[in-house]
């Protein structure tokens, strides 16, 4: 199976993991909390990069910032999306 996105985080630029397909990108889920609205996305099939996992795990780092990248069928990125996440990871 070839992963078509990968989910980055912006300070350290290293790979938080692949999805097989993504939900939402377009904007047609809209969340609300409060009186907040945002968009809605979803990975489907998401895996974490094990090497981002013990990172986090060393440095005790929260996410904040990411970007949602679109991979070709090599998995090479050929866009990419930035997002401000509404919670820390």
């Amino acid at each position: 199976m070839i992963n078509r996105y990968s989910l980055v985080d912006d300070e350290s630029g290293l790979t938080i993991g692949k999805s097989l397909d993504l939900v939402g990108l377009t904007g047609n889920l809209i969340g609300t909390v409060g009186d907040e609205n945002f968009h809605k996305i979803m990975l489907i099939h998401f895996r974490y990069n094990v090497e981002f996992v013990a990172y986090c795990k060393e440095k005790k780092i929260s996410i904040n910032n990411i970007e949602i990248t679109i991979l070709d069928h090599e998995e090479n990125p050929i866009g990419s999306y930035y997002f401000v996440l509404r919670e820390s990871l």
